[in-house]
């Protein structure tokens, strides 16, 4: 139950890396060839120097979004292995960043907002699991010779003959102390 691994999750996670990685790719060509144009058109246009307002945050973000889908995709190759009770996601952490996420960018963070729910998923089941495995542990019983009566032989150091270590505190032979087990 400890080895157990979050594929399905590991997997989705991966698969919406990909998927942002393709489409910071395709907007952030096609703005950068939208830039070019403007570029290479020799007509006198007004509107061009609006357009660069939007577009330069544009190209901006889709570099941020292919840079933050290479890093999920490398966090994949890096935790796949791991199993869930000893990975590190917290649920306050991806509660927080999901909030974040869709009270500041909106719409424009549902790769965000998908990715960092599935973190939050794999941190409520490992919350359960720490749960499940904190109440099958048992607190350690330690053996006394109450509870539990040596019946082992024992020897004397001195003499050499058998000791009852239970009932005596000197050796029957030969009158020496016995050392006690700690």
């Amino acid at each position: 139950m400890e080895d157990k691994k979050p594929r399905a999750l590991d997997i989705a996670r991966l698969i919406i890396a990909i998927i942002t990685l393709i489409g910071a790719l395709i907007v952030g060509i096609y703005l950068f060839l939208s830039v070019y144009q403007l570029f290479i058109y020799d007509g006198e246009d007004t509107i061009s120097g609006l357009i660069f307002i939007f577009i330069i945050p544009l190209m901006i973000g889709a570099f941020v979004y292919s840079i933050i889908s290479i890093k999920w995709i490398k966090k994949y190759n890096n935790v796949k292995t791991i199993p869930l009770s000893q990975r590190t996601t917290t649920t306050g952490e991806c509660i927080v960043k999901i909030v974040l996420a869709i009270f500041f960018l909106s719409y424009l963070c549902i790769p965000f907002v998908i990715y960092w729910s599935l973190d939050l998923i794999e941190a409520v089941m490992h919350k359960q699991l720490a749960e499940k495995l904190k109440q099958s542990k048992h607190e350690p019983q330690f053996k006394t010779n109450e509870t539990n009566p040596i019946s082992d032989k024992h020897y004397c150091k001195y003499c050499g003959k058998e000791v009852d270590y239970r009932y005596a505190r000197f050796c029957e032979h030969c009158g020496a102390e016995i050392e006690f087990r700690k």
